[in-house]
């Protein structure tokens, strides 16, 4: 019984360090998103449609994401 927990956990850990990843890369796409939104809208007076959408659709799939990613490990609470 051991055994199969020890594979569960293994899947479990590798589940949660992809996630991270995931995480990392869409915070890092968020900012770029809205980075590319403030030089558009003041360097070239052009404000992109898309950006704000986008970057709301990216907020909430981190919010998501990231409450699974603090719910890994439960006995880390107390």
């Amino acid at each position: 019984m051991k055994t199969v927990m020890s594979g569960i956990n293994k899947v479990y850990d590798g589940f949660n360090k992809i996630n991270e990843w995931f995480i990392i890369f869409l915070m890092a796409l968020m900012c770029l998103d809205l980075l590319a939104q403030v030089v558009c809208r003041y360097v070239f007076s052009y404000p992109l449609t898309w950006s704000e959408e986008l970057a709301r659709y990216i907020f909430v799939w981190m919010a998501l994401l990231g409450s699974a990613w603090c719910g890994r490990d439960i006995s880390m609470c107390g």
